[in-house]
C-alpha cells in the first residue's frame, strides 16, 4: 500500500486529470516507469591512501528511493561506496570515482530504456593528479593539480534523448539572482525537467527545505522535508507520464 501522503496526492492528481473506474489510473501505469537514482559523493584520490570527496550522504536519494519502489516504480540505484541505501532494496551499482560513475552511468543509459533519471549525485567538479604510493607527511606543504571534469548532468539526455530528468543543485548563497542562474543552466545546458534546488545553510541547520523548479514555470513549489519531496516528484512524474 502507498503511504498516506501518496494516497493523498494520487486522489488528487486523479480529481485534477479527470480520471473514471474505467480509465488506467496513473498508480498502474507507474509500475512500469523505470528510474535511474544516483546518489552520494565522488571520492577523487589523492594518492594510494587519500582522497578528496565532500558531505554527501546519500540521505535523499535513498528516501526518495524507497517511496519509489513502494509505488512500483522500478528503481535502480548508482550510488557512491559509502552512500546510505534504501530500506526497500532496488537494483543497486556501486561506484567509488568520477570516472567510474561517468562510465557506468552511461552503461545504465545505454542498457536500458530509462523513462527517468533522478541525478542527487554530488559529483566532483575536479578530479585530482594522483601521486603513486603515499605522499610524505613530512612535508609543511604539498601541491596538488586539479583538473576540471565534464558535467555529467550535461550528457544524460545526449545519451538518452528521451529520458526525462531531475536535476540537483546545491547552492550555498542567499542571493535569489545567483540561484536563479544556476538552476537557468541546469534547465539550458542538461535540459532538465524539474530542477530541485536547496542551500548548504538550510542543510547545516539540519533544515530540510527543497524548491522544486519546472521548465514550464517561474515560481518553484517550496517544500520541506524529504517525505514531502518524494510526494511531489512522485506526483509530478505521473503527471508528467499520464499527459
Amino acid at each position: 500500500m502507498l503511504e498516506p501522503d501518496l494516497i493523498v496526492k494520487e486522489v488528487e492528481l486523479r480529481l485534477n486529470s479527470g480520471f473514471t473506474a474505467t480509465e488506467t489510473a496513473p498508480v498502474q501505469k507507474s509500475k512500469n516507469i523505470q528510474v535511474l537514482i544516483t546518489a552520494g559523493g565522488t571520492s577523487e584520490p589523492i594518492d594510494d591512501i587519500r582522497v578528496i570527496t565532500n558531505r554527501s550522504t546519500g540521505k535523499t536519494a535513498s528516501v526518495l528511493a524507497d517511496h519509489l519502489v513502494e509505488s512500483g516504480f522500478e528503481v535502480t540505484f548508482l550510488h557512491s561506496e559509502n552512500s546510505l541505501k534504501p530500506k526497500n532494496p532496488p537494483q543497486t551499482v556501486a561506484f567509488p570515482t568520477f570516472n567510474d560513475l561517468q562510465s557506468k552511468l552511461e552503461t545504465e543509459l545505454k542498457r536500458s530504456s530509462y523513462d527517468w533519471v533522478i541525478h542527487t549525485a554530488a559529483v566532483s567538479d575536479y578530479s585530482v593528479q594522483p601521486t603513486e604510493g603515499k605522499i610524505s607527511s613530512d612535508a609543511d606543504e604539498i601541491t596538488l593539480k586539479l583538473k576540471r571534469n565534464p558535467k555529467l548532468i550535461d550528457q544524460i539526455k545526449k545519451i538518452s534523448p528521451k529520458t526525462k530528468l531531475v536535476g540537483f543543485k546545491l547552492t550555498s548563497t542567499t542571493d535569489p539572482k545567483t540561484i536563479t542562474e544556476k538552476v537557468g543552466k541546469l534547465f539550458s545546458n542538461a535540459h532538465c525537467d524539474f530542477v530541485v534546488q536547496n542551500d548548504w545553510s538550510d542543510i547545516k541547520n539540519n533544515n530540510r527545505i527543497f524548491n522544486v523548479y519546472s521548465a514550464q514555470s517561474v515560481q518553484p513549489d517550496s517544500i520541506e522535508g524529504l517525505d514531502e519531496l518524494s510526494a511531489t516528484l512522485f506526483h509530478k512524474i505521473l503527471a508528467k507520464e499520464t499527459l
